[in-house]
């Protein structure tokens, strides 16, 4: 076991190496910077090499011994140790060090008599001392068994009149898919898991009031198309165990298959093939730590809709009124009379063909191909620090000359930059890459306007397109540049009034994205770093980290901006690729330079959280 976390600390220490960036010391730009990176090794190793009783005592009790020495070591920022002119070449050069006693510096000499590089010293020192600060050893999703307890329909406290609510042409340009969204939290601050369910369970049917059609079903599909039956049924709504600690589920991965254990998308099978609109699950872990999973079908709601019921149902929980309740009107979306399409949607949207399916299919013309095609989708999650972003912002806009471009803009581009070269793209410099990004409306209609609290789908999709020469062979500013225009073309009004009476246009077929995200060069970005994930507060304080799942399965090339749980500008990003590009991205020196995979030991809610625009 030693042995096995010696490999894992050095592998956390070599992977911290070629990057950056690290929550310990955001501003930390450690490549080419020696005196940093000797800070760095200095801390490490003082971390690895302190005593449990040199760190403030942790007040809770409903964690480990190893779970506390370990969140003492997260909080500890400040190295003791000054930083040498040339680094340490010797255990010797630990033995002066007042962290190490002599006779510990000793043991370890000569438990690891091959090791004379301190960054390899600090891993054996971390090994050496696993027992008094080695937190649980992380598990494979496969590994985690997840036990469901209980479930049932929460209905709404008021019932309203059985109905069947429209979908908006808006609402008809989305698929039937479901957005998993899933909240990490510590513990629940002492309150009995029983308890936490039940207030949970109630304040869900108050909640369900305002926010009614949730509470109905999804029925009669007409081309992938469902019609919305307000029947009160209620949300679903299941309990589930865990058989490990939090900290031993790797949750800042997202996945299909974190998503079906976590927040599933249905819990009663349906005799009618009815789907619900959202379905919740609380997992309650072994450290008292609970994950709340919530699925919303896709169209219904879209990601701003679905925070904005979190949000809701998180302030009743603590006893405050909604903020913001949610507007239901479709009518504000009607197409005009007659409805006239006065933009061009063909970059964007097209019409389905009679027998085509809406879901885009794999083409293969070769064995290799074939062969290709059959690597699992992985998903990551990884950090940018707010000075790595502001170094990019500045790096995009040549000091000021170009922009001003927003974190979204920037990062999006940088990452549709490097996906296509890990995609094998790179010298392909005739060929045409494609960004989709998803934009939202609210704000932007005018005619009539549309409230921030509107409740239901207005995203519409920009399409940027940019030659592998420009993309991955000049300076990122023509590429950012034109992610900017394509957005800004968007987030009109017009757009949006010319989309909703396209979709008029073609009310008797289906009209889709136009894209094959298995045969186009395409990468898909959405940006949900406005949202206020860390807001979602039932009664115990902020998420320990929030994130989506999963997107459909078998779709690669995918990005999510999420806020970060360390605040202060930050922001993660969820990438979701082949197995073999995504080993390419991660070992590409360009995205070493800017962003770090999130660790063990980022994950911290001790900060205050501002995102940057």
């Amino acid at each position: 076991m030693a042995a096995a976390y010696a490999r894992r600390c050095q592998s956390i220490l070599n992977s911290f190496l070629k990057s950056p960036i690290h929550s310990c010391s955001p501003a930390l730009q450690l490549r080419g910077n020696h005196s940093l990176l000797q800070d760095f090794n200095s801390l490490f190793h003082s971390c690895a090499v302190r005593q449990p009783h040199q760190f403030p005592p942790k007040p809770s009790t409903s964690r480990s011994a190893a779970s506390t020495a370990f969140e003492a070591r997260r909080e500890y920022h400040a190295p003791t140790l000054n930083p040498l002119s040339n680094g340490f070449s010797s255990t010797s050069d630990f033995k002066a060090q007042p962290e190490v006693c002599g006779s510990q510096a000793k043991v370890i000499e000569q438990s690891f008599p091959h090791i004379k590089n301190r960054r390899a010293y600090s891993a054996a020192t971390a090994a050496y001392t696993q027992q008094e600060i080695l937190p649980p050893s992380i598990k494979s999703h496969e590994d985690v068994t997840i036990t469901r307890t209980g479930a049932c329909h929460v209905k709404p406290a008021l019932q309203v009149q059985e109905h069947w609510f429209p979908l908006s042409n808006m609402d008809r340009l989305m698929p039937s898919v479901y957005e998993q969204a899933y909240f990490v939290y510590e513990s629940t601050k002492g309150r009995p898991f029983g308890d936490v369910v039940f207030s949970l369970k109630e304040t869900l049917s108050e909640v369900l009031v305002p926010f009614y059609p949730l509470a109905g079903r999804m029925r009669n599909p007409e081309g992938g198309i469902y019609n919305v039956h307000c029947d009160g049924t209620g949300a679903e709504f299941a309990v589930a165990h865990a058989d490990c600690e939090l900290e031993e589920l790797d949750y800042h991965q997202p996945g299909p298959d974190l998503g079906r254990r976590l927040a599933p998308v249905q819990i009663f099978a349906s005799e009618d093939g009815s789907l619900p609109p959202v379905c919740i699950q609380v997992t309650k872990f072994r450290c008292g730590g609970v994950i709340v999973g919530c699925s919303f079908h896709h169209q219904i709601v879209d990601v701003y809709s679905g925070n904005m019921f979190l949000k809701a149902w998180s302030q009743i929980m603590r006893n405050q009124p909604i903020s913001r309740l949610p507007y239901h009107w479709r009518s504000l979306l009607q197409a005009r009379s007659p409805p006239k399409a006065t933009v061009d949607h063909s970059n964007e949207y097209r019409v389905k063909l009679k027998n085509e399916s809406r879901t885009p299919t794999r083409v293969s013309t070769t064995e290799e191909e074939e062969e290709q095609q059959q690597q699992p989708i992985v998903a990551r999650t990884f950090h940018f620090d707010s000075k790595a972003l502001q170094n990019l912002k500045r790096e995009t806009s040549q000091n000021g000359k170009y922009g001003p471009f927003t974190s979204t803009e920037c990062t999006s581009t940088y990452l549709w930059r490097l996906i296509m070269k890990a995609n094998g793209l790179e010298h392909d410099e005739n060929a045409k890459g494609r960004m989709i990004m998803s934009v939202d409306g609210r704000k932007r209609l005018q005619s009539p306007c549309v409230p921030e609290d509107y409740f239901g789908n207005l995203i519409a999709i920009s399409n940027s397109e940019c030659s592998m020469a420009d993309l991955v062979h000049q300076p990122l500013t023509n590429a950012v540049q034109k992610v900017q225009k394509s957005i800004a073309k968007t987030a009109t009004d017009e757009n949006f009034r010319s989309l909703i009476d396209f979709v008029e246009l073609h009310k008797g077929s289906i009209v889709m994205p136009n894209v094959n995200v298995f045969t186009d060069k395409v990468v898909i970005a959405s940006s949900c770093i406005h949202l206020g994930m860390y807001e979602i507060d039932f009664g115990w304080g902020r998420p320990e980290f929030a994130g989506y799942a999963a997107v459909p399965e078998g779709i690669a090339n995918f990005v999510i901006l999420l806020p970060s749980p360390l605040g202060y500008g930050n922001l993660n990003a969820s990438i979701h690729l082949r197995a073999d590009h995504m080993e390419k991205l991660e070992n590409d020196p360009e995205f070493e330079s800017i962003a770090s995979a999130n660790e063990l030991s980022d994950r911290s809610t001790d900060h205050h959280f501002h995102i940057v625009s």
